[in-house]
């Protein structure tokens, strides 16, 4: 008997909702008075944790679209079938998603999603330099009263983006601008953007391809409470 090999995909993101909820819960019991540094770690963690959501969600509706789509019994279209699935799983940035998703539903994620794209992207920067460890630099003008900041990096792009959302601002204390980053009103808003994304998402869509997206439930709100509901 030949042996034969069968693929199977789990995706790992209906785990993050609960784990961001536990982590929000485990903040609100520290002290900051006896610890002001393990909350800063712990909002580290939580911001990763919702850019990988909203990464997995976008993954595992992409992967079961094109899985969706009746294939033609053709060697060039099989293999083109295999190409992208293999290109979905290798996607880093909000311009390689934008491009999938065109490619799937004839519409762009920054057309599906336009009020949330600059945020996207803005969450998207803030992941690559938190992933990496960058430093924080940053310049100050001032002329006493007034406060103008600038960023290195992805960190300038997601502070820019904070100041229109008017979650941060330039008037705040210079030597603590790397822990408002990573403050619980920063960590909590990207948690909420990401969301409001997926939902948003989901609205948007049309056809198959929305059928498919409530079938998984990538909107649910269901898993995000701890303790558990």
């Amino acid at each position: 008997m030949q042996p034969q090999t069968s693929e199977l995909t789990s995706p790992l993101w209906f785990y993050l909702p609960r784990t961001i909820a536990f982590l929000q819960y485990s903040r609100a019991k520290l002290d900051p008075r006896a610890d002001d540094f393990t909350p800063i770690c712990v909002n580290y963690t939580i911001i990763m944790l919702a850019v990988f959501y909203l990464e997995g969600c976008l993954e595992a509706w992409l992967r079961e679209t094109v899985s969706a789509v009746p294939l033609a019994d053709h060697p060039l279209l099989q293999e083109l079938h295999r190409e992208f699935l293999s290109k979905i799983g290798k996607a880093t940035s909000p311009e390689d998603y934008n491009r999938q998703v065109e490619l799937i539903c004839g519409k762009k994620l920054s057309d599906l999603c336009a009020d949330q794209w600059q945020g996207l992207k803005a969450l998207f920067a803030l992941r690559g330099a938190l992933a990496h460890g960058r430093m924080i630099e940053a310049s100050v003008t001032t002329d006493g009263q007034n406060h103008e900041n600038s960023f290195n990096g992805g960190y300038n792009k997601a502070w820019e983006y904070l100041e229109k959302q008017k979650v941060v601002t330039a008037q705040m204390d210079v030597m603590q601008l790397g822990d408002v980053l990573l403050s619980d009103k920063v960590a909590d808003y990207w948690v909420s953007f990401s969301r409001d994304f997926i939902v948003v998402l989901g609205e948007a869509l049309g056809g198959n391809e929305q059928k498919l997206f409530k079938q998984a439930r990538f909107d649910s709100q269901s898993g995000w409470s701890y303790p558990p509901l």
